[in-house]
């Protein structure tokens, strides 16, 4: 998710730029520093910490955050892991 996450930090640069604070209104919406923010976003992933910021800020569940990464993660191994997996790993006997 290293990619969807740069891409996400330059538009919040975009923003800025516009005038918009878009970090420090990220920042304090979910209860974490600029800085913090920054470093959510550039790293992509959703971590237990951004999971139960989002689901207070949301009403939903952590759960579904990291659920929500969890299915992305996975779909992006099979697609790019799937193939090579299947050609190399040998399915253990049935007993």
């Amino acid at each position: 998710m290293q990619a969807k996450g740069k891409a996400a930090s330059q538009e919040m640069m975009q923003l800025t730029e516009a005038g918009i604070p878009a970090w420090q209104m990220l920042a304090d919406k979910i209860g974490v520093s600029v800085p913090e923010a920054m470093k959510m976003v550039e790293k992509g992933a959703v971590s237990a910490d951004t999971a139960l910021r989002l689901a207070a800020y949301f009403g939903t569940s952590a759960e579904l955050w990291l659920n929500l990464q969890s299915e992305y993660d996975l779909r992006q191994a099979r697609r790019t892991l799937g193939p090579e997996i299947e050609r190399t790993v040998r399915k253990r006997p049935a007993a």
